[in-house]
């Protein structure tokens, strides 16, 4: 069993990179696990080009920054430009995620490890383009990261209080839908122990 994941969600400004991976280091602390979140923005807001690294372990993590992730999540075109070093890399073991619809890869960066999904229509037809990371999350959860669905279901309500909580753990669990779709089954098990967050914001230069 893996016992480090890093993960990036990268995507543009107004579709809740920040708040996901704040959500996802959340429900890895529920579970009792050590996790670090960071976030980078350009100079713009909505629009603009947004990501947020998360780790999480069941060991310490001793650098809370991503230099090489496990788990890439693209949902616009402009990421590819920003992590062209990691898809590039004949070496990397970086899995790509990314949007079917709106950010398919460039001719030469899909190889064995990326995933197509429909993620930010599937987050409009149920509340809007803001919810896309949900779905992103409900993908991760059900294909790749040992968390315990309930614990991300709860990191979501206590980020989104009242009815926008219940659209955002909607468009979750139509990202575990997507995952269960894909592949039956999941690649890994829970882990089993942690307890340290660590939140850190930064701004992208490009």
């Amino acid at each position: 069993m893996k016992n480090t994941w890093r993960i990036i969600l990268s995507g543009s400004g107004g579709q809740g990179m920040g708040v996901a991976g704040k959500i996802l280091a959340e429900a890895a602390f529920l579970q009792g696990l050590n996790t670090t979140q960071s976030q980078t923005y350009g100079a713009g807001v909505r629009g603009d080009l947004s990501q947020s690294g998360i780790i999480i372990s069941n060991e310490d993590i001793l650098f809370p920054l991503i230099e090489k992730p496990d788990l890439l999540v693209i949902l616009n075109n402009k990421s590819y430009g920003h992590f062209a070093p990691i898809l590039n890399s004949n070496g990397a073991r970086t899995i790509l995620i990314y949007d079917q619809d709106h950010a398919p890869p460039p001719k030469g960066k899909v190889n064995r490890l990326s995933y197509g999904f429909t993620v930010v229509n599937k987050a409009r037809e149920i509340y809007s383009e803001k919810g896309a990371c949900m779905v992103a999350l409900g993908i991760l959860t059900g294909l790749w990261i040992p968390l315990d669905k309930t614990n991300v279901s709860q990191a979501i309500q206590e980020a989104f209080p009242g009815k926008t909580g219940l659209q955002n753990i909607k468009c979750f669990e139509e990202g575990l839908k997507l995952a269960e779709k894909k592949h039956p089954l999941r690649t890994s098990k829970p882990f089993v122990k942690g307890r340290n967050i660590f939140i850190f914001c930064f701004p992208l230069y490009l």
